[in-house]
């Protein structure tokens, strides 16, 4: 059998068993047969697939993600109290069955990470929370380059990226350039922030001085801030794929690391 690992709840085992998942005793996880994603059980074991593996998946499984800088500092964590944040994230891990939604791999020191996913309306100018899902710290990295870079992991997060997408090294420095670019406009604009999801799916109030609290801990961040906007380097025709890589998206980001690493925790 070729496992797929699977992201299974606690509450939904009898579920997933039904679907065709199968318990793995000595690695403790629950898996299927990748056979079974092109067969009529995939629809019942689709909510358990991680996206690496789901094969009416359009599009990436994972891409590099940029917070724009005015909306630094701004999500749950800095709006909510502790134990309402706690709240969300742990419930987002056991969703999840603890582990990684993007590729159902799990870290060494914990399982999962809380990632929360926000739209971007460019239009309106609407930063719109979606979602808060379990990811494992290394597709984490991937969602944040800021912190990723502060912690000397580029390397480990471009590898990941190429992984789970199955891309060349190119196709992973084209979404970084293109993170990189969209990161750049939208740091120009001034946005609004629409919590609602977490009152919708958990019953907590958004705070009345959310805003506040939101802009208090943006202001600080930006005040550490030595600069507003990175030069995105060019590649020469010297210069290899890898190098590139490096030169483009490390080197930038790793100024931003400095001060945009402290943002997300677990």
């Amino acid at each position: 059998m070729t496992a797929v690992p699977l992201c299974v709840p606690f509450a939904r085992r009898v579920e997933a068993k039904a679907a065709g998942a199968v318990w793995q005793v000595q690695e403790r996880y629950w898996a299927c047969d990748s056979s079974l994603l092109r067969t009529d059980a995939y629809s019942r074991l689709k909510p358990f697939v991680p996206r690496m593996y789901r094969p009416d998946l359009e599009g990436p499984a994972l891409r590099p993600w940029l917070i724009p800088s005015p909306l630094w500092g701004k999500n749950l964590r800095a709006i909510l109290s502790t134990e309402e944040w706690d709240r969300v994230r742990r419930h987002a891990y056991e969703e999840s069955g603890r582990r990684c939604r993007a590729c159902g791999g799990r870290g060494p020191r914990w399982p999962v990470e809380a990632d929360e996913g926000f739209a971007y309306d460019d239009e309106g100018l609407t930063h719109t929370l979606m979602g808060v899902i379990g990811l494992c710290p290394t597709c984490h990295e991937v969602r944040h380059w800021g912190k990723t870079v502060m912690k000397g992991r580029e390397q480990a997060a471009l590898d990941q990226l190429m992984r789970v997408n199955g891309w060349s090294v190119e196709t992973a420095a084209a979404a970084v350039d293109e993170a990189f670019e969209r990161w750049s406009w939208r740091s120009e604009q001034t946005w609004t922030s629409d919590y609602s999801w977490v009152t919708r799916t958990h019953g907590i109030a958004i705070p009345a001085n959310a805003d506040a609290r939101a802009n208090a801990a943006n202001l600080q961040i930006i005040g550490e801030a030595p600069i507003s906007h990175t030069t995105w380097p060019i590649a020469t025709d010297e210069m290899t794929a890898h190098d590139h890589v490096r030169s483009s998206v490390f080197t930038p980001m790793r100024r931003l690391g400095k001060f945009i690493g402290g943002l997300f925790h677990r």
